[in-house]
């Protein structure tokens, strides 16, 4: 190879596509969001008195304590199974019971998809059923059930609000 090849080979590797995720601006999993919201208004509601963590999941699966502010919620799902447990445990003075914590269950298909070029490969997932114990809740509706890895509400938690 000439010295003028071997440099447009190299000039020519520079510019070229590529494997990497300089250009994936989304976000690169996809994850449910549930929306929060008050069962007697349909309103959404900010609640700070939540802790929102898995039900046999190894490790930290926290993913709200109470002191935060929260109106929706990324729940993220396993590839590898077909169902998912949350607990909402509730951090109010005089909620503060176990026995007033609500699971919310999801259940779901998934499959692998390809994004493109410089996102990659992720899964997406189908959920096919949405339901929880009513201590607090009131009710879960899906809202949209192809959970994708854009930033669209899946899940509605209607929450009884006490406006005190």
């Amino acid at each position: 190879m000439t010295l003028s090849a071997c440099a447009a080979a190299i000039a020519a590797a520079a510019i070229a596509p590529g494997c990497n995720s300089d250009g994936c601006t989304e976000m690169r999993s996809a994850m449910p969001i549930a929306q929060l919201r008050n069962s007697a208004t349909g309103e959404v509601a900010t609640l700070d008195s939540l802790d929102i963590h898995g039900i046999g999941v190894a490790g930290d699966s926290l993913l709200v304590s109470a002191g935060t502010a929260v109106s929706k919620q990324y729940l993220p799902l396993r590839y590898s199974a077909s169902s998912v447990r949350w607990c909402i445990a509730y951090r109010y003075a005089g909620l503060d019971n176990d026995r007033l914590n609500d699971t919310l269950t999801l259940t779901y298909t998934s499959s692998p998809w390809l994004a493109d070029d410089d996102c990659g490969a992720m899964y997406r997932y189908t959920i096919t059923g949405a339901t929880s114990t009513t201590h607090l809740i009131d009710s879960v509706s899906v809202v949209q059930a192809e959970v994708t890895n854009l930033e669209d509400v899946n899940l509605n938690i209607y929450f009884r609000i006490s406006e005190q």
